[in-house]
């Protein structure tokens, strides 16, 4: 036989250089003989005597008969077997067991890095193809192709295991009989590394179960009571929606797309409908729309991280309260999860500080520094500058942004063209943000004394602002619990608590002003300014005793039957109203003190008349003490060992904690129970100088209501302190 005729049939890539057919394998080599044929304009001489090989039928395909040796004989000289065999081996064909959707559809190569993670079913580097043609890289297919193949090795892993009472049918040099050489080593230690996987995805779902639980927690404890405050009533008069205003920005048509965006956001850690009317994360849609509408863009993957970063610190926030019992060693599990939680949220707030643009971040850093991280052996003695630092720097940043907003809503090209009505709801929004920055400005610096916290001035409210919501409170003809004896509807009992709310806010920010009027490391201290500061204080204490009337021992049986949701508004307002007062009366005592130990009070501008005025409101101070107390305790009495669920019902994690924490800020709580219990102590060791047992043993009663509530309050908080040491 002619060699270069053997070279033409046998040699694959002696075809004009084309690739076999995909089922081009070594039985089937007439198929190349006739494919050669088809394609070459010269017929194919063989020698005489020889004849051309047969079609192969149907039936000789499917059987893959070899190739007949007597149809042509090879000579020894023109194929070397080995050499054969490797020339004739057929090449791979191309498979996209490894491609994204898109180049998957239109059947085209694709460069996915063979080591991508995946998340959310988006590869973590786009294909060059996507990027080149400007398409959004997705791998839906490749996500359940390894979720098949994880499901496949687990069920591979598990085959391994013999059945109970059968020996396994593992060959001599199986795994097996590795293990029987060491009797005490078990088979399921051996697996240890095929059941990785399997223990890794336990984990991750048994982690964001925990997470999902604990979000849901920080919505009932925090979100859903500090949204409270930045509804219309409590608000100024001037806003008429206040959070409320995401409501018909949803319907607007032109902000679809931005809408559409934040909705993306909320849905990453909300699992709920995200545009529910109901219970929601108000505070964080207010950030995300805000975010939407006036944040720079950013890559996809950087906004994944900023919502993760707020829902790490949210579920910090929650992990503070105990959950579950203590185990047997002692160490509960919720302290575990505090400190995981904390140790995350530290960790991604910093590590996305960057974003010195992102509403989201900033409410993120200023709710990561209203955390105090959980007692343990490595941060019983560490410092809280971390803590301090993030709600400092939280606060100022939301302050800008909300300027900067304010700007940008009439001079951003996307925004300059909306009608007035939806730059009103826009500002709502805005005006929300900055209510609630100074609402916890304010508690932070009258709790710390004006230390570590900036300047008050910066977060001024306008004086038009403030004597508008002091104008509303004055016109209530009755007091809220007035009328609530008599009877209200949950409309009106909830927007009566509402108008309660903006004169407590009112009151921090006076209380505030005056310690830092007083406690700023200046000097000369401004004594006029300090008797002013006191004298709006005063003032504002009898509007809120106006307007929210007195909780008595009568009333105590009422608060108890309210159901849960306005159990928790009566206590939230009385709580956080009472407690700047009695804060008040401290730092007022405190002024009193250090001015009467002055050598020379004349010498000094305006001292004189500070001093007079503290000294003749000494008496009025007491009674507003005692008032405040009294209210204190009545509330910690009907919230003992009582645990209320939240908006999941008795399945939630709310349903688990005792509402004598259920507070947004638990360390106000103790605080108050703590300047509480102080006063009460006064009062029984006056009350037994003057022989009178009846008012002794009043306020002792009210004393054990307080320190029963710092027991309950230790119970139901890891982060309370003295708890490591008590376990």
């Amino acid at each position: 036989m002619d060699p270069l005729l053997s070279d033409y049939i046998f040699n694959p890539y002696a075809l004009n250089d084309l690739a076999p057919p995909p089922e081009y394998t070594e039985g089937n080599l007439p198929d190349l003989f006739f494919f050669h044929t088809l394609l070459s304009n010269e017929p194919l001489q063989l020698p005489e005597g020889q004849a051309f090989p047969a079609l192969p039928t149907e039936s000789s395909r499917l059987s893959a008969a070899p190739f007949p040796q007597n149809d042509i004989i090879l000579p020894n000289h023109a194929v070397n077997p080995t050499k054969f065999q490797e020339e004739c081996r057929p090449r791979q064909p191309r498979r996209q067991n490894h491609t994204c959707d898109q180049c998957r559809f239109s059947k085209k190569a694709c460069r996915l890095p063979p080591n991508v993670t995946i998340y959310n079913k988006k590869p973590s580097t786009s294909c060059s193809t996507c990027k080149i043609r400007g398409l959004e890289c997705t791998v839906a297919w490749l996500a359940g192709k390894r979720s098949s193949l994880l499901d496949k090795k687990r069920a591979n892993a598990v085959s391994y295991l013999p059945k109970h009472g059968e020996k396994d049918n593992l060959p001599d040099h199986g795994i097996v009989d590795r293990c029987e050489k060491t009797p005490d080593r078990k088979l399921l230690d051996v697996l240890e590394s095929v059941c990785t996987t399997d223990a890794d995805l336990t984990r991750k779902v048994t982690a964001r179960e925990v997470g999902v639980q604990q979000f849901n927690l920080y919505v009932d404890v925090y979100d859903l009571p500090l949204s409270e405050c930045l509804f219309h009533g409590c608000m100024p008069p001037s806003y008429s929606l206040g959070v409320a205003a995401w409501v018909p920005l949803r319907k607007n048509l032109q902000l679809s797309s931005y809408w559409d965006t934040a909705t993306a956001w909320i849905k990453g850690c909300w699992d709920l409908d995200a545009v529910s009317t109901g219970v929601a994360p108000y505070i964080f849609r207010t950030a995300s729309v805000l975010d939407a509408l006036f944040q720079p863009r950013v890559t996809s993957q950087r906004n994944v991280s900023i919502t993760e970063t707020y829902r790490w610190a949210a579920i910090a926030i929650a992990a503070q309260f105990a959950t579950t019992a203590p185990t047997p060693e002692g160490n509960p599990l919720s302290h575990d999860i505090a400190v995981a939680a904390w140790q995350k949220a530290k960790t991604m707030v910093f590590g996305n500080i960057s974003a010195v643009r992102s509403f989201r971040i900033a409410l993120s850093l200023f709710i990561f520094g209203c955390i105090l991280p959980p007692p343990s052996s490595a941060t019983r003695d560490a410092p809280q500058e971390d803590a301090i630092y993030a709600r400092a720097e939280g606060l100022r940043r939301l302050q800008t942004l909300c300027a900067r907003a304010r700007v940008s809503v009439t001079t951003a090209d996307h925004l300059r063209d909306l009608p007035n009505e939806t730059m009103d709801q826009i500002g709502e929004l805005i005006g929300a943000t900055e209510w609630l920055t100074t609402i916890v400005h304010s508690v932070t610096v009258s709790t710390m004394r004006g230390s570590n916290c900036g300047s008050p001035e910066q977060l001024l409210l306008l004086h038009e602002l403030e004597d508008s919501v002091i104008t509303r409170a004055q016109t209530i003809r009755q007091p809220f619990t007035t009328r609530w004896c008599h009877g209200l509807a949950d409309d009106d009992f909830i927007a009566m608590l509402r108008l309660s709310g903006s004169v407590v806010v009112l009151l921090w920010k006076s209380l505030a002003d005056l310690t830092v009027a007083w406690e700023a490391e200046r000097a000369p201290v401004n004594y006029g300014e300090v008797h002013q500061r006191y004298e709006a204080a005063v003032s504002l204490i009898e509007i809120w005793r106006a307007t929210f009337g007195a909780l008595d021992e009568m009333m105590k049986g009422a608060l108890q039957q309210l159901r849960g949701e306005l159990w928790r508004m009566v206590s939230l307002c009385s709580n956080d109203a009472n407690l700047p007062i009695l804060l008040f009366c401290d730092v007022a005592q405190r002024i009193e003190f250090d001015l009467e130990r002055l050598p020379n009070p004349e010498g000094e501008e305006g001292l004189v008349a500070l001093l007079e005025a503290l000294q003749s409101t000494r008496s009025y101070r007491k009674q507003q003490r005692l008032a405040s107390a009294t209210q204190v305790s009545i509330v910690a009495s009907t919230c003992y060992g009582v645990s209320r669920p939240g908006f999941q019902g008795t399945g939630g994690l709310k349903a688990s904690i005792m509402d004598i924490g259920s507070h947004p800020d638990p360390s106000l709580l103790a605080q108050a129970y703590t300047l509480a219990a102080r006063a009460f102590t006064e009062e029984v060791n006056e009350s037994m100088q003057e022989m009178d047992m009846d008012r002794a043993s009043q306020m002792t009663s009210g004393l054990e209501t307080c320190l029963q509530a710092l027991r309950g309050l230790q119970d139901s908080l890891v982060t309370f302190p003295g708890r490591l040491n008590r376990e």
